[in-house]
């Protein structure tokens, strides 16, 4: 027996619409810390995924589920089956396509803990196969979390880099560029982040 994701989908008066539930991936190995977000008409699911522990440890896959509760990608989408670690995946949409956000170890071993992502369209293509190094410096940056304007991106982190318990950021361009060296947000530790599209805010 293996963990699997599934999802239900509600009405905006809490009504369940699918009293069976949706099996989003229920492949060999366990699927675990699910998060998912709309690009208005389509969900993006993702997820850490241990399918290929065998080769790669713990991957990040996604699947895309349509308003009709149809799973588009019914054997996942590899975002990621780079070596060692990646996992504890989050993910925003600018109304388009999406940008999925995780911890990753590829480079334990140089830079400890990093922060990578990878944007998937809407017809789930991965558009950036080697990923997006976010935050790759010397020390752990951890728990990324993301929020969109409704064309770019800004990813926060819990970031070890300086001094452990900071917050860490960085925008990333709906091109997938980084066009700023990264920036310190706050001293403490992070939970969430949101954008506030009438105030033009995030928080």
């Amino acid at each position: 027996r293996h963990l699997g994701v599934s999802a239900a989908e509600y009405a905006t008066a809490g009504t369940v619409l699918d009293t069976t539930a949706l099996v989003v991936s229920n492949a060999t190995g366990n699927q675990q810390y699910p998060t998912l977000e709309a690009n208005g008409s389509t969900f993006l699911v993702a997820w850490d995924d241990l399918r290929n522990t065998a080769t790669s440890s713990n991957d990040i896959y996604a699947a895309r589920v349509n308003s009709g509760g149809n799973v588009l990608d019914a054997t996942g989408i590899a975002v990621t089956t780079a070596a060692e670690t990646q996992r504890y995946p989050a993910v925003s949409s600018n109304g388009s396509d999406w940008l999925i956000a995780w911890e990753d170890r590829r480079n334990y071993s140089i830079t400890w803990t990093d922060v990578y992502g990878a944007r998937v369209s809407t017809a789930g293509t991965v558009l950036d196969a080697a990923g997006i190094a976010i935050s790759a410096l010397g020390g752990d940056e951890l728990k990324p979390h993301l929020a969109s304007d409704g064309a770019d991106y800004l990813v926060i982190w819990d970031d070890g880099t300086v001094i452990p318990g900071n917050v860490g950021g960085r925008w990333v361009k709906a091109s997938g560029s980084t066009p700023d060296p990264g920036f310190q947000v706050v001293v403490t530790t992070q939970t969430d982040l949101v954008y506030n599209s009438t105030s033009k805010h995030f928080f």
